[in-house]
C-alpha cells in the first residue's frame, strides 16, 4: 500500500519528462497511467483468490 503514492508520483514525473511543457498533456498521460495501475492491482487480486480457490478443491 506505500509503494502506491510512490508509483503515483513517478507517473506525474515520466509524464512530466516525456510530454511538452503543458499541463493538460502530462495529466492526460499520468491520469490512464494511474487507471491503469490500479486496474493491474484489482486483477491481480481476482486472480489470485481465483488461483487460490482452485488450489484449495
Amino acid at each position: 500500500m506505500a509503494v502506491r503514492a510512490y508509483v503515483i508520483v513517478a507517473a506525474f514525473v515520466v509524464a512530466a519528462v516525456v510530454t511538452p511543457p503543458d499541463v493538460m498533456s502530462q495529466l492526460f498521460l499520468a491520469v490512464p497511467v494511474c487507471v491503469l495501475y490500479e486496474v493491474g492491482i484489482l486483477f491481480a487480486r481476482l486472480v489470485g483468490r481465483k488461483k487460490s480457490i482452485a488450489g484449495k478443491l
